[in-house]
């Protein structure tokens, strides 16, 4: 299970540290301005500074960080924003 913790400092910014049932972090959401018109967009990020997307809505950002941290995949070494991925159909 996952929980989110508000670590908002000021007003009208919000700031989500996600955490497990343990305490660990798992990742944070933050609430952004973003695209064309300035619509609410809720930025992920990783536990690392791994950038994982602005979401529309704070269930999918929350879900995004989840899944990153369920992969438990390496990061790259040369691409240090992407994680390594299992091979699939390759024997």
């Amino acid at each position: 299970m996952h929980r989110l913790v508000d670590r908002t400092t000021r007003v009208g910014v919000g700031r989500w540290d996600v955490v497990d049932d343990d305490g660990i972090l798992l990742g944070r959401l933050s609430q952004t301005r973003g695209g064309r018109h300035g619509y609410a967009m809720f930025a992920a990020v990783g536990p690392d500074g791994c950038d994982l997307g602005r979401h529309s809505d704070l269930g999918h950002a929350t879900a995004s960080v989840i899944e990153d941290a369920s992969g438990g995949w390496r990061r790259s070494s040369r691409y240090p924003t992407e994680r390594y991925r299992e091979r699939h159909g390759r024997s």
